[in-house]
């Protein structure tokens, strides 16, 4: 629904009305932020906001026509169905989301009266944050066992197991993203002494490989020891030679690198007897 408002009337429409933040409490919590605004579209009253957003000038039946013409084109055709039950259930036991939609329309938010449409999602926020710190990649999770994971300006993942945790997490999605950013480099928080032993699917292998030797031959040639040091916890060959067969030891010691010489020699055992073109 965020997508589609954000389609519809473009992202700084949108966010007037609803904030782009974390709010750090329950997703279904009474409360805006600074600017009175909802922190987010993803916790509730920002879903009910977005809700309300969203072909705002059609009646509701025709609103929801349009929203699952859309989104059976987002899935390619497959078939997709209203499920009258869970509706029930859900306008059953939305009290909070009824309380949070006055709650929104007595501090001057763009209600309209089809904020009902808005389904509740079951993940706190607290505990997102720290998956995304574990993970380093923004996701979102919902209570129906889905897990959204985006890598950003590469794909997005989607992900959809019922069991959940504790907090309302799919248990199966959690482990593969864990296992997903264990084997790929793509979290953002990465260190350098671990991150140089997994995969990056963004660089070609040739790629890698010119740039690991350009990276390791300019650090030599400028002296630059903590560069050195870096590429050798990193595990990196310390005789790599470009074209003509010149390694770091060979352009340390052409350049007077004194310190650069002694470390390869001493601590990385490179050979002294490496020959050039």
């Amino acid at each position: 629904m965020y997508a589609l408002v954000t389609d519809e009337h473009g992202p700084d429409h949108v966010h007037n009305y609803v904030g782009q933040e974390p709010s750090g409490r329950s997703f279904n919590e009474i409360s805006l932020d600074y600017k009175n605004k909802p922190h987010n579209p993803m916790i509730n009253p920002g879903a009910i906001i977005t809700t309300s957003l969203f072909k705002s000038d059609l009646n509701i039946a025709d609103r929801f026509d349009f929203c699952t013409q859309t989104l059976r084109r987002m899935t390619g055709g497959e078939y997709l169905a209203f499920n009258n039950a869970i509706f029930l259930s859900e306008r059953q036991t939305a009290d909070r989301n009824f309380a949070l939609a006055y709650f929104l329309r007595e501090n001057k938010n763009p209600l309209s009266h089809t904020c009902k449409m808005c389904f509740p999602d079951g993940d706190k926020l607290m505990e997102v944050l720290d998956f995304y710190f574990q993970v380093g990649l923004p996701a979102k999770s919902g209570v129906s066992g889905g897990v959204m994971l985006v890598i950003p300006n590469v794909m997005g993942i989607a992900m959809w197991s019922p069991p959940l945790d504790q907090f309302g997490n799919s248990c199966r999605s959690i482990q593969f993203c864990q296992d997903f950013v264990a084997k790929f480099n793509f979290h953002h928080y990465d260190d350098i002494r671990h991150s140089g032993k997994k995969m990056d699917p963004r660089r070609s292998k040739i790629e890698t490989h010119a740039h690991d030797i350009v990276s390791l031959l300019f650090g030599a040639a400028k002296g630059d020891l903590t560069a050195i040091r870096r590429y050798a916890v990193l595990g990196l060959d310390m005789e790599l030679g470009d074209y003509d067969g010149r390694t770091a030891l060979h352009i340390a010691a052409a350049e007077g690198q004194d310190q650069i010489v002694q470390f390869l020699l001493e601590k990385c055992r490179v050979s002294p007897s490496l020959t050039d073109r």
